[in-house]
């Protein structure tokens, strides 16, 4: 490419302010399409008003639960001061007024003196929808340019939020227009770089990134002119690119944002969701109602889209586990198997038998391991054997049974079925493999199991010190000492499987509201507190998952065995390990 490396042309200043610039754009287009709805039914505006929890969660006729959502995500961007989920379940508490912060009151303000601004999600979100047929699929912008248009006006007219004199710095001001800006801003990038338009060379610190603009040879002229005068003025705008001697180039921001450009694809995932926000709110029928699977495929999300963007972050903490397989397989008496749970396509296995088989030079002759994959998706189990098939992974399998991870003891019964020898450990004698003899692992899924409500509560049990507001399908609030009570009890049922090898996972999880208010924009977590509070998935903070363990009899492994992502305390994403 003849260019320079990103990381040696830029500083870590410039890319930071960069990435937090993505997560402010992924939280706009997380959170608008809820404030849209809430405008559109007259309950945005008793926020400025003045309201009670409870007067505030049963305006409009909106589920409860989704709303009380909507007013974590509030308080973790820093626009509520008060709120807790015992707002929603205790009476005397649900009589207190919601305090809106400055910066509350500031956004609220703004959003009730340019109405248009909100008014502009719907065509946002089709937009979004409809971008990659426009751009690449060669359907005509003409029937909607006029939309497209009033669109980029608005875009660089800051969304006619009324500005302050200009000598004065209005910061609230700024970051609502961030937060507008990711909803044309995300499906830009996103697909502009899915679509090898914009490109990068080479991973991590050694990346490079071309800075011109490489459409396909296969667009007509007249089209490609289309495009182009669509895509520049929003790239100038937000500071990406720039006219220069040989045509439009990416500037230093524009290179930086395409090496983010991952950063927004899980949520990008989630405009179908989005676009029914005020079904969701203020409809009378459930999630999976409004959101059913056709022929087997969830509707409320890209899948395609979405696994394309996580696959690179997975990798990422994919690459954590290294050190601490070394140390497991590295002791005397070693796992005969590994057993992915929600396998997915299974790269996680692959990984893991790659590290066996370079870093420690596994003799798997001599010293056979089993590779077991399980997911309750056909489709996963395919690709899964597919995977492993290519990869040469010996002694690979497959679970044909859809097998629930709330339920180990099924994954247990499934793997006895399978009737594998080995050595017992202790005895020397053949027998058959069992899950006790697997290390049990699992890569974002604790969190996206089903809820089952607990069967019994203990006064032993840790009281919950989250301040995460979740919801079950049908809109309804579950409590943070319920949930918890789920998760002891998820924990125990797991606890007689991974005794005696443990369990190795890396989990997704959400960061106290107050926490993230100091920088809201420090991490994505708002963004993803909004999609997996909406579709019936539950991460909690790592203490919380931690107590729980250890209520259920599994104690923590060394230090060495555990990470923790961005920092210990942002921690959105955790490598754990866990045993009897």
């Amino acid at each position: 490419m003849g260019g320079s490396l990103l990381f040696e042309e830029s500083t870590g200043v410039e890319r930071l302010a960069v990435r937090q610039e993505a997560f402010a754009h992924q939280i706009g287009l997380a959170l608008l399409p809820s404030l849209s709805a809430l405008e559109k039914h007259h309950v945005l505006a008793s926020l400025l008003e003045g309201v009670t929890a409870k007067e505030f969660l049963s305006r409009g006729g909106a589920k409860s639960g989704f709303l009380a959502v909507v007013l974590r995500a509030l308080s973790s961007a820093g626009w509520i001061k008060n709120w807790h989920p015992s707002m929603m379940f205790d009476d005397a508490q649900g009589a207190v007024p919601l305090i809106l912060t400055h910066r509350g009151e500031k956004a609220l303000g703004l959003l009730q003196e340019a109405p248009q601004a909100l008014a502009h999600i719907d065509k946002l979100l089709n937009l979004a929808q409809e971008l990659p047929g426009y751009i690449f699929e060669n359907k005509s912008l003409s029937a909607a340019t006029g939309e497209l248009n009033g669109l980029v006006e608005f875009f660089g007219d800051e969304w006619s939020f009324p500005k302050l004199s200009e000598s004065e710095e209005d910061l609230d001001r700024a970051i609502l227009v961030d937060y507008f800006n990711g909803c044309l801003a995300a499906p830009l990038i996103v697909h502009l770089v899915k679509n090898q338009v914009l490109r990068t060379k080479g991973e991590g610190r050694k990346s490079e990134v071309l800075p011109w603009f490489c459409w396909p040879i296969s667009f007509d002229e007249s089209h490609l002119r289309e495009i182009e005068n669509f895509v520049y003025p929003v790239f100038r705008r937000l500071g990406w690119s720039v006219e220069g001697g040989k045509g439009e180039h990416l500037t230093q921001k524009g290179k930086i944002a395409v090496f983010f450009a991952s950063a927004y694809v899980v949520t990008l995932s989630y405009v179908p969701l989005f676009m029914r926000m005020e079904d969701l709110l203020f409809g009378h029928e459930r999630f999976d109602a409004i959101f059913p699977h056709v022929d087997g495929v969830e509707s409320h999300l890209d899948r395609p889209l979405n696994i394309w963007g996580s696959g690179a972050a997975h990798e990422m903490y994919f690459k954590q586990v290294h050190n601490a397989l070394i140390e497991i397989f590295s002791r005397a008496e070693y796992p005969l198997a590994v057993c992915d749970t929600g396998c997915g396509n299974g790269e996680f296995l692959r990984h893991i038998y790659e590290i066996l088989r370079y870093a420690l030079q596994w003799n798997f002759s001599e010293k056979p391991i089993y590779f077991i994959g399980s997911d309750l998706n056909k489709q996963c189990r395919e690709q899964t054997a597919l995977t492993l098939k290519e990869a040469g992974v010996p002694n690979g399998y497959v679970l044909p049974e859809n097998i629930d991870i709330n339920f180990p003891g099924k994954l247990a019964a499934a793997i006895e079925k399978l009737h594998l020898p080995v050595r017992d450990p202790e005895s020397g004698r053949p027998r058959r493999l069992y899950a006790v003899d697997a290390l049990h692992t699992n890569s974002m899924l604790i969190h996206n199991r089903r809820y089952l409500p607990p069967e019994t509560s203990s006064e032993q049990w840790p009281v919950s010190q989250s301040d995460a507001l979740y919801a079950d399908s049908a809109g309804r609030g579950i409590p943070p000492q319920e949930l918890q009570e789920n998760l002891v009890e998820f924990m125990r049922r797991w606890k007689p499987v991974v005794e005696r090898y443990g369990w190795l996972f890396i989990e997704l999880h959400t960061v106290g509201a107050k926490t993230i208010a100091q920088n809201p924009h420090r991490t994505p977590t708002i963004a993803y507190d909004l999609t997996h509070g909406f579709t019936s998935q539950y991460p909690v903070e790592r203490h919380e998952l931690l107590a729980a363990a250890e209520v259920a009899g599994l104690r923590l492994g060394a230090d060495k065995l555990q990470a923790t992502f961005p920092s210990e305390k942002f921690t959105r994403v955790s490598m754990t390990y866990l045993r009897g």
